[in-house]
């Protein structure tokens, strides 16, 4: 919940042949690499219509600064628990 309302979250499909939305990963033999599937996130996050990332994150940042630059920012594009930094780190992949 943020200010009264409640925040979707949203997770990445299974694979499914199917659907093309991901064809060009597995045509490139791209699928499953850490990068490609977090700039492919990042790309997602900046094309949508609202973001809500976390204060102190550099993906959040990054997310943010795609959409000033191609344009996408939304004015309700925020931070969640803004000014509150992440108490854990993350471990190495």
């Amino acid at each position: 919940m943020l200010n009264g309302r409640p925040i979707p979250l949203v997770k990445r499909p299974a694979r499914n042949p199917a659907e093309k939305w991901d064809a060009l990963l597995y045509r490139h033999n791209i699928e499953g690499d850490s990068q490609v599937e977090a700039m492919l996130d990042k790309t997602i996050c900046a094309m949508s219509s609202v973001f809500i990332g976390s204060s102190g994150s550099t993906f959040t940042e990054d997310i943010l600064w795609l959409g000033k630059d191609w344009q996408t920012a939304s004015v309700c594009d925020e931070y969640l628990c803004q000014d509150e930094h992440p108490n854990f780190i993350a471990e190495n992949e």
